[in-house]
Protein backbone atom coordinates (compact mmCIF):
# COMPACT_ATOMS: atom_id res chain seq x y z
CA UNK A 1 0.00 0.00 0.00
CA UNK A 2 1.41 3.48 -1.00
CA UNK A 3 0.49 6.54 0.97
CA UNK A 4 2.45 8.76 3.64
CA UNK A 5 5.59 7.35 3.67
CA UNK A 6 8.17 9.69 1.81
CA UNK A 7 9.79 8.01 -1.22
CA UNK A 8 10.12 7.69 -4.93
CA UNK A 9 8.97 4.65 -6.15
CA UNK A 10 9.41 2.73 -9.83
CA UNK A 11 6.97 -0.21 -10.36
CA UNK A 12 8.64 -1.37 -13.95
CA UNK A 13 6.25 -4.19 -14.50
CA UNK A 14 2.65 -2.79 -13.78
CA UNK A 15 -0.13 -4.29 -15.98
CA UNK A 16 -2.93 -2.66 -16.57
CA UNK A 17 -5.10 -5.88 -17.36
CA UNK A 18 -4.12 -7.95 -13.98
CA UNK A 19 -2.34 -6.06 -11.08
CA UNK A 20 -3.76 -3.20 -8.92
CA UNK A 21 -2.26 -0.79 -6.55
CA UNK A 22 -2.86 0.03 -3.72
CA UNK A 23 -3.36 3.60 -1.68
CA UNK A 24 -4.27 4.56 1.93
CA UNK A 25 -7.54 6.36 1.70
CA UNK A 26 -5.59 9.91 3.21
CA UNK A 27 -3.02 10.02 0.14
CA UNK A 28 -5.65 11.80 -1.97
CA UNK A 29 -7.71 12.75 0.89
CA UNK A 30 -11.21 13.73 -0.23
CA UNK A 31 -9.92 12.94 -3.83
CA UNK A 32 -9.81 9.06 -2.16
CA UNK A 33 -11.76 8.28 -6.05
CA UNK A 34 -10.16 7.22 -9.54
CA UNK A 35 -10.21 10.95 -10.51
CA UNK A 36 -8.46 11.71 -7.61
CA UNK A 37 -5.61 10.00 -8.81
CA UNK A 38 -5.76 11.04 -12.76
CA UNK A 39 -5.68 14.95 -10.85
CA UNK A 40 -1.96 14.12 -9.87
CA UNK A 41 -0.53 11.91 -12.44
CA UNK A 42 1.07 13.24 -15.63
CA UNK A 43 2.52 11.72 -18.30
CA UNK A 44 6.33 11.95 -18.44
CA UNK A 45 7.74 9.73 -22.01
CA UNK A 46 7.16 6.68 -21.65
CA UNK A 47 5.52 6.45 -17.65
CA UNK A 48 3.10 7.58 -15.69
CA UNK A 49 4.09 9.42 -12.71
CA UNK A 50 1.74 10.17 -10.12
CA UNK A 51 2.61 12.51 -7.21
CA UNK A 52 1.20 12.69 -3.23
CA UNK A 53 1.54 14.30 -0.34
CA UNK A 54 3.77 12.61 2.08
CA UNK A 55 3.55 12.62 5.79
CA UNK A 56 6.37 15.26 6.43
CA UNK A 57 4.49 17.66 4.35
CA UNK A 58 7.05 16.65 1.07
CA UNK A 59 5.68 15.06 -1.88
CA UNK A 60 6.05 11.67 -3.05
CA UNK A 61 6.30 9.91 -6.53
CA UNK A 62 5.19 6.52 -8.14
CA UNK A 63 6.27 6.21 -11.22
CA UNK A 64 4.44 3.23 -13.62
CA UNK A 65 7.10 2.53 -16.27
CA UNK A 66 6.17 1.76 -19.96
CA UNK A 67 2.33 3.03 -19.15
CA UNK A 68 0.44 5.32 -21.07
CA UNK A 69 -1.98 7.93 -18.59
CA UNK A 70 -4.66 6.52 -21.26
CA UNK A 71 -4.36 3.04 -20.38
CA UNK A 72 -5.13 3.12 -16.48
CA UNK A 73 -8.44 2.67 -15.50
CA UNK A 74 -10.17 2.72 -12.29
CA UNK A 75 -10.12 -0.88 -11.01
CA UNK A 76 -6.33 -0.31 -11.44
CA UNK A 77 -6.53 1.43 -8.22
CA UNK A 78 -7.75 0.65 -4.15
CA UNK A 79 -8.21 2.81 -1.47
CA UNK A 80 -7.69 1.42 2.22
CA UNK A 81 -7.06 3.22 5.27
Amino acid sequence: MFGGEAGNDIITDFDVKTDVISFAFQVFQADGTFAGVLSHSQQVGTSVVISYPDWDGGTSTLTLSGIKLSALRADDFLFGT
